[in-house]
């Protein structure tokens, strides 16, 4: 028997395939098991939370007190020198905590505050007594402290999110998966050869792969969405879109138009106003964003083209975060893809139903988002260089009609609030330079949008273009119009943050992310004429890191805000203000909008309690402090990031006794006693 009947042999085939797959798998095991610590995706976080132990003790006693996790001793330090609290923390793997101390120790523990993630615990100087004490003075930890219930860590994330990080890893981490992935594609390469020989059952899989890539879709978008809201998440639920709110004020928001808040509201109404299932509504329209993608693709590509293009916004990091929001952004990609869709259709058919369509699609858009508004404008500039002069008519109606949609909102908030009053939302003016560091936050680095815009400008000029591929085909056609969209609304962001007033948030370009994915996934199907023309393209996108694109940056300005949560300071002041409540006027000061809150956390307001209202970010300490002495109160909590920390205690140290306690999302809940007669 020759060597090449061998390798035609049907057993022989199949043996190897298997084995490539079974070898794959099992380092893919092991690189997970190598380098567990080592993985690092966007935003995702780790697979543990780290476990931060506040105790807030005398200087005097700290020195006898021994805290224990997982039998190693850790040991303290504190934020600032005034500071009542003692820190112990780690950012390993946590299952057993104790702290050993003699009883005169104990008793100078006025209480322990635990956070982890979305849980917080707290125990008084009673409660702590009542630990369970061994005979060696330790003192153990209750064990209703746990983050989750599918681990023995107290500090993990559960098996959902770990399944999720370490698929994700692949994406973001791919120089720890190199052997795997090796096997992997040479597995491809067998079954692509050998098809007739291999049966698995692979054409069920082929045909139902655009389901796939939404079930991993949803497992990646609803695994961990019980974390509290931030600042604007609870605005969306309980001011322009709350429930018990007239729909008036839907309208009356400067920075977003009101449909998002219209549908937030219905939403609500159906099933409920808690994180989760107030996200639910975004993660919906980031599932349906995947789906229409394809469709979208296909249509106007080819089936793997589609394929592609939807797993990459599939795995995209801040595709996955916009739609843990209860924000417009998922609702915008959305619909954002839809215009796109139907463009297309305007374009080749010209039917009356896609006119009509696109004018329902223009409509919500424009009531969407501003920059939304911004892609219709590139829109219709696009259309003008294809359409005859009778379809140019019906898209300018159809244009006009999403225009006098938005007419009503413009008026009564967007122009006199939003564009006109300079004191709203006060916004950097960025520069030529900054936008395109802002492009770059799109990708995987500088080489690959640079690369994709030479790569669409040669494509454009007709020269280069019947030189470099072999016809002018729905895929380059696909691919360009995303290169479009994207470029175009940079720049009339730019011109009109230029002309009349700043609008640009770097988050904002998530709306494109649906082209960013696009564009990608385009230039693995253009037809190049010529091997080594798709050989180099290929190269310098895959050594530059393509495929881990992800906006790693789009979030940047939004980090010191996104971890800002309120409900640390609702349950730190609730349970730490038994001890003051009988004799002092106690105060919460939340940023943005503290009454509305309290639909959110009935469970920890405190009775009687004052609340101050102060704008993050927009408030001096002057107007803070006047806020405190106009609320009366002698104890007031109040949240902070860690890094305004230092600055503020610097501020209020001489008129009140500050400390604070540190949570593992970097947020600083601090209690404020009035100094005199009402400091302890």
């Amino acid at each position: 028997m020759s060597l090449k009947s061998v390798f035609q042999n049907k057993i022989t085939i199949n043996c190897l395939f298997f084995a490539l797959v079974l070898l794959g798998a099992i380092s893919f095991v092991w690189s997970i098991y190598l380098h567990d610590y080592d993985f690092n995706i966007p935003l995702f976080g780790k697979i543990n939370t780290i476990l931060r132990v506040n105790v807030e003790i005398d200087d005097k006693s700290v020195d006898n007190l021994s805290f224990f996790i997982n039998g190693e001793k850790i040991f303290p330090y504190k934020l600032y020198e005034d500071n009542s609290y003692y820190i112990f923390e780690e950012e390993k793997d946590a299952d057993f905590l104790y702290f050993k101390a003699d009883d005169k120790t104990v008793n100078s523990i006025d209480n322990i505050a635990i956070n982890l993630n979305n849980n917080f615990y707290y125990y008084s100087k009673d409660e702590i007594k009542n630990f369970t004490k061994t005979k060696n003075n330790e003192y153990i930890l209750p064990n209703d402290i746990k983050y989750t219930k599918s681990s023995k860590y107290v500090n993990d994330l559960g098996i959902w999110h770990r399944f999720n990080f370490y698929f994700l890893s692949l994406f973001y981490n791919s120089n720890f998966y190199i052997f795997p992935l090796l096997c992997l594609f040479l597995a491809i390469l067998v079954y692509e050869s050998n098809k007739d020989k291999i049966n698995l059952g692979f054409l069920v899989f082929k045909k139902n792969a655009i389901w796939w890539i939404i079930l991993i879709g949803l497992s990646l978008r609803l695994c961990d969405t019980s974390y509290p809201f931030w600042g604007d998440e609870l605005y969306s639920s309980c001011v322009a879109g709350g429930i018990n709110q007239p729909l008036i004020r839907a309208f009356q928001d400067p920075g977003n138009p009101p449909l998002f808040f219209i549908l937030a509201k219905i939403w609500m109404l159906l099933f409920g106003q808690n994180e989760v299932t107030c996200r639910l509504l975004s993660i919906l329209f980031s599932v349906c964003s995947i789906y229409l993608i394809y469709l979208f693709v296909k249509k106007n590509g080819s089936e793997k083209f589609a394929l592609l293009a939807s797993l990459l916004f599939t795995v995209n990091v801040y595709s996955i975060f916009s739609s843990k929001e209860f924000r417009c952004y998922s609702l915008g990609a959305l619909l954002s893809i839809a215009a796109a869709y139907f463009l297309f259709e305007i374009i080749k058919n010209k039917k009356n139903k896609d006119f009509v369509f696109y004018s329902i699609i223009a409509i919500l858009m424009a009531n969407t988002h501003y920059f939304l508004t911004l892609i219709l404008i590139s829109n219709f500039i696009l259309a003008l260089f294809y359409l005859d002069n009778k379809s140019k008519l019906k898209f300018l109606t159809a244009n006009f009609a999403a225009l006098l949609s938005f007419l009503p909102y413009f008026i009564m908030t967007g122009l006199g609030e939003g564009l006109l009053d300079k004191t709203f939302n006060t916004l950097p003016l960025y520069e030529a330079d900054m936008m395109f560091l802002m492009i770059v936050l799109l990708f995987a680095n500088k080489i690959v949008p640079i690369f994709l815009t030479a790569l669409s400008i040669l494509i454009i000029i007709p020269k280069t273009k019947n030189m470099l591929i072999k016809e002018n085909s729905n895929s380059v056609n696909i691919f360009l119009y995303s290169f479009f969209i994207i470029i175009s609304l940079y720049a009339l962001s730019y011109i009109f943050s230029h002309a009349i007033k700043p609008i640009i948030r770097s988050y904002y370009y998530i709306l494109v992310i649906p082209f960013v994915s696009i564009l990608i996934a385009g230039v693995f199907f253009i037809p190049f004429k010529h091997k080594i023309v798709k050989f180099i393209v290929f190269l310098v996108l895959l050594l530059n890191g393509v495929f881990c694109f992800s906006g790693r940056g789009v979030y940047t300005d939004k980090n010191d805000v996104l971890v800002i949560r309120a409900e640390e300071t609702f349950k730190y002041s609730y349970f730490d203000s038994k001890k003051y409540e009988k004799n002092k006027k106690i105060a919460v000061a939340t940023f943005d909008f503290p009454v509305e809150y309290k639909g959110f956390y009935k469970k920890y307001n405190i009775e009687g309690a004052k609340d101050i209202f102060y704008r993050f970010g927009y408030d001096t300490p002057e107007t803070f402090n006047q806020k405190i002495i106009d609320s009366g109160a002698d104890v007031i909590y109040s949240v902070l990031h860690l890094i305004r920390t230092n600055e503020f205690i610097d501020e209020f140290k001489n008129n009140y006794k500050i400390s604070s306690v540190l949570t593992d999302r970097g947020v600083v809940v601090i209690r404020m006693i009035k100094k005199g007669r009402y400091e302890e």
